[in-house]
């Protein structure tokens, strides 16, 4: 029964180390879903085999684009040099209490850094639906659907 609160406070310190080990790939992920209901590309979205969440193209795509920078700048070192702070932190022998208010930061900290990234892709988009809305004012003949969806893309990319 002593065990009992160690396996707690160890399976704790994980969860924790795995969100903000995990927070810049939610971050590209958010960003990328953020853009691509920006552009009206959700209908291309699709399972996602990885995550297992149905996810954007452009989501997928920042997230292995986060990946790769990961892996490239030495992600995995510094992965095992945090899980070996994480230890001499919070001693697996000794009673660490984490709590809640980090937790909710964090999650905050994720949807703010999504929106900041997105903002200026956003604001491009903005403005492509305003030029677009104005070409569809003065050259009714054009489908301004069919064309905002080129555009649209383009631009995200």
């Amino acid at each position: 029964m002593a065990m009992i609160p160690l396996v707690l406070q160890e399976a704790a310190v994980g969860v924790m180390l795995g969100c903000l080990l995990s927070w810049p790939f939610w971050v590209m992920h958010a960003l990328g879903c953020i853009i691509d209901n920006q552009r009206g590309a959700t209908l291309s979205s699709s399972i996602d085999p990885a995550n297992g969440i149905d996810t954007s193209e452009m989501a997928n795509f920042l997230n292995m684009f986060a990946a790769v920078v990961y892996l490239q700048n030495g992600g995995l070192v510094t992965m095992v040099d945090v899980l070996n702070k994480s230890y001499q932190l919070c001693d697996p022998m000794n009673e660490c209490t984490p709590s809640l208010p980090p937790l909710l930061t964090f999650i905050n900290q994720v949807a703010q850094n999504a929106l900041v990234l997105a903002s200026p892709v956003v604001l491009v988009l903005l403005l492509s639906e305003v030029f677009l809305g104005l070409l569809s004012r003065f050259a009714p003949q054009m489908n301004a659907f069919a064309i905002s969806l080129t555009v649209k893309s383009g631009i995200a990319v």
